[in-house]
């Protein structure tokens, strides 16, 4: 599949697992209700994977399952979070503890294809609604792992991150349609915030069913709960929207009027933006199995409003300029390979103060939060993957540079303060200076 192979080399031995359906092994089954750590797969003891039964699990049926995959292989925090919801409308949850992102290998399809030959001989699996959870750099794999598995995968959802780098979404969907819907999620301060955005845009133009939901937080797994049950619901929707499980009216009507009722809310506390976002997506969601009418014309009505419009705009502009900024930190960091600029020179040219300044300030609520969101960026790339480049390569110099435009963003984090430590002590420096201020208190 071209490109797609980039990212997920093992198209065809997905192709092969996934080609069938199971003859199912009745011996020793997998207890239901509770969740069972640490499940070998066959052939390759080193691939492990958290399970959950729902405790009304049947091999009568077919069942949906859904592959969490945390970019540092915690298997149990994503799948207790979705556990009373997966519970509650009956879908497998299966969690690896080899997914990882931010390596220079492919962790992720073996992983996916070592829980699928564990349990699709002893399980009753509905080869149709094959579901991927990722977030950060497992995100953005889900999207080539579903293409290459269609038609298995029903929807992905991705917190946290967008498309892989270089992925030709236009070119792809071209040739393979929009088989599988998405859901995505960011926190309101996480640096990839941004991007999942824009991507909002290219999908709708694609075709492609999708919502996504912005919520407190940073970048990460969101912290809410609330935010699982969506995401599950949502697909589960989906699902019976596409025809690939029967409609329960009685489901799709308590939905729709718990999502009706929370959409008005917004609206009478004076939310206008959110409140058209809420309407826009009940009317997207509903059309064609309720008469979603009134959700429809409320998003119209409130699409008009100046501080609907406004909203929007804005938002755009600053996922906008905040992908800029991106791009010309990037740049610059990259050239800076080439030298070793000051401190002073680096948080002039990297615009920090100005982003400070506007991350404090409280009479612009959406600025400072694109502001932060674009610190923590520049914050990741310092501090984590050019601070680790320098270091493997023991360029102390730059380290010190990456190391130090680090602690001027956030000062005193424990992790930066001790790689200073580290990185003054291979220099023969003492630590005690403006640049390293903050360290102290954080006793690192």
């Amino acid at each position: 599949m071209g490109k797609l192979a980039r990212y997920a080399a093992a198209v065809g031995s997905a192709a092969t697992i996934l080609g069938a359906h199971p003859v199912l092994a009745q011996d020793d089954p997998f207890a239901t209700g509770r969740v069972i750590e640490d499940i070998a797969a066959p052939g390759d003891p080193s691939q492990t994977f958290s399970l959950y039964l729902p405790s009304a699990y049947s091999p009568a049926r077919e069942w949906p399952i859904v592959f969490l995959m945390d970019p540092r292989g915690r298997s149990l925090f994503p799948l207790r979070k979705l556990q009373p919801t997966a519970e509650r409308l009956g879908y497998i949850l299966a969690s690896s503890n080899n997914t990882a992102s931010d390596v220079d290998y492919d962790a992720n399809t073996p992983a996916i294809n070592a829980m699928i030959a564990a349990l699709q001989p002893r399980l009753s699996l509905d080869l149709r609604r094959f579901y991927l959870f990722g977030m950060s750099g497992t995100a953005r794999v889900s999207w080539a792992l579903a293409y290459d598995a269609i038609p298995h995968v029903a929807g992905i959802a991705g917190f946290g991150a967008g498309l892989p780098p270089d992925f030709n979404l236009e070119s792809v969907q071209g040739q393979y349609g929009a088989p599988f819907v998405f859901y995505g999620g960011a926190g309101d301060h996480d640096f990839n915030h941004a991007e999942l955005v824009l991507l909002e845009h290219r999908l709708r133009r694609l075709g492609f069913r999708y919502t996504a939901s912005y919520y407190p937080g940073r970048h990460g797994w969101p912290q809410q709960d609330a935010e699982y049950e969506a995401a599950l619901s949502w697909m589960h929707l989906m699902a019976m929207k596409r025809g690939l499980l029967e409609v329960n009216m009685a489901w799709v009507n308590a939905t729709y009027a718990t999502r009706l009722s929370e959409a008005r809310r917004l609206e009478d506390e004076g939310a206008l933006a959110h409140a058209w976002s809420e309407f826009a997506d009940l009317g997207a969601d509903f059309s064609g199995l309720l008469d979603a009418t009134e959700a429809s014309d409320r998003a119209a009505a409130l699409a008009k409003e100046s501080e609907v419009s406004a909203w929007r705009a804005r938002r755009l502009d600053l996922a906008r300029a905040h992908m800029a900024h991106k791009r010309m930190t990037t740049v610059w960091l990259r050239d800076s390979q080439t030298g070793t600029p000051d401190l002073e020179t680096a948080l002039e040219a990297l615009a920090i103060d100005s982003l400070r300044a506007t991350a404090g300030d409280s009479a612009d609520i959406d600025g400072a939060a694109a502001a932060t969101r674009a610190l923590a960026d520049l914050f990741s790339l310092t501090s984590f993957y050019y601070t680790r480049y320098h270091m493997d390569r023991d360029d102390w110099a730059r380290a010190r540079l990456t190391l130090e435009i680090s602690n001027a963003i956030f000062p005193g984090t424990r992790r930066v303060c001790g790689q200073l430590e580290q990185v003054y002590a291979e220099l023969g420096l003492e630590s005690g200076s403006v640049a390293t201020a903050g360290c102290a208190a954080t006793g690192s």
